[in-house]
């Protein structure tokens, strides 16, 4: 989100610092000192005196932040300090030639990090988006057939439709729609041709009567799309 992750730090560290805020993540405002002005100028910051650190932070005389840069992009920093002696042109080449190298390696950790956020939170979404439809499918009154269009297959129903032909879900999926009606007349057209033969004109509803197993026929009103 912008924000600055020390993600790596020297183990002794911890164990020589006594600040009590040891925080890992800075926000852009509160980006400060050398390593702040490196990640604000994106340019190399050389500090060899005059440092003030915070309370309890381990004891600083000198220091280089790198900013490291992918295709202009700030993605990092690379940031060295207490050297026993001043930190000279060389050491400022090297710790720039280092923050070349991991810059793409860094920006493409991050990639898959973001990546792998936009993902899960798509997951998530649709995830919420299936829960919100399977509730509006479950909890309808009226009842409700998925069917395939091209194989007039029963690919799910909801519990209303189970109720209104007394079968159950297990029974219905699987069986062509033809199962929900009557046989017809003869020389008269299939319930589910019919209604396919209409699927793609949503104002339109036919009359039809679907059968339960103990053979009583309802007349219903069927509306496709």
């Amino acid at each position: 989100a912008g924000a600055l992750v020390f993600g790596s730090l020297t183990e002794e560290v911890w164990t020589r610092c006594q600040m009590p805020d040891q925080r890992t993540t800075f926000p852009e405002e509160a980006w400060s000192g050398a390593w702040g002005r490196a990640l604000r100028t994106r340019e190399t910051q050389v500090v060899n005196g005059g440092l003030r650190v915070p309370p309890g932070h381990v004891p600083l005389r000198r220091t280089i932040a790198a900013p490291l840069l992918h295709r202009g992009e700030l993605v990092g920093l690379l940031n060295v300090a207490d050297k026993a002696t001043d930190y000279g042109d060389e050491d400022r080449a090297i710790i720039e030639a280092l923050a070349e190298a991991i810059a793409p390696i860094l920006a493409a950790c991050l990639q898959r990090t973001r990546a792998q956020a936009q993902q899960a939170e798509s997951l998530r979404a649709l995830a919420e988006s299936e829960a919100r439809y399977r509730a509006f499918f479950d909890l309808a009154h009226d009842g409700i057939v998925l069917a395939d269009v091209e194989t007039a297959e029963i690919l799910d129903c909801n519990e209303a439709m189970t109720r209104l032909v007394g079968r159950s879900r297990d029974e219905l999926v699987g069986q062509h729609v033809g199962v929900l009606h009557p046989a017809p007349p003869p020389g008269a057209p299939a319930v589910a041709e019919d209604f396919a033969a209409h699927a793609k004109d949503p104002s339109r509803s036919v009359q039809a009567e679907v059968i339960t197993p103990s053979g009583l026929v309802r007349t219903v009103e069927i509306a496709a799309r």
